[in-house]
């Protein structure tokens, strides 16, 4: 799961279009599976983090298995909390900030153009 998280982080420092959404300040999102718990900070002007945080701003709680399906990308959280795979707990612009954030920063894989 750190390794997702990582790569996740990366792609959204990497993404400065996505600059535009983070928050002046620091927004903590806490991803927690029955065996690791982490909280990243994503803010505009600063890096983004995994911090030693016991507040968050969102939480986010599943398996293992589908806590790296949904920094894959391969689902949506909202998708993840409908079906009862995923338990959340913060506000509805949190959820949606969330979800934009983990979307926006799936895996993918990158086809050259040769013209």
């Amino acid at each position: 799961m750190k390794e997702e998280i990582m790569r996740v982080l990366e792609e959204c420092q990497s993404r400065f279009h996505l600059r535009m959404l983070l928050p002046e300040v620091p927004f903590l999102i806490t991803l927690e599976s029955l065996t690791a718990k982490y909280t990243i900070s994503l803010k505009k002007y600063e890096s983004p983090k995994i911090v030693q945080e016991s507040n968050n701003d969102f939480y986010i709680f599943a398996d293992e298995e589908m806590m790296v399906d949904l920094l894959k990308g391969n689902e949506r959280l909202t998708a993840l909390v409908d079906s009862g795979h995923v338990k959340i707990n913060g506000s509805f612009r949190g959820l949606l900030f969330a979800e934009a954030v983990l979307w926006l920063c799936r895996e993918h894989e990158v086809i050259p153009v040769t013209i």
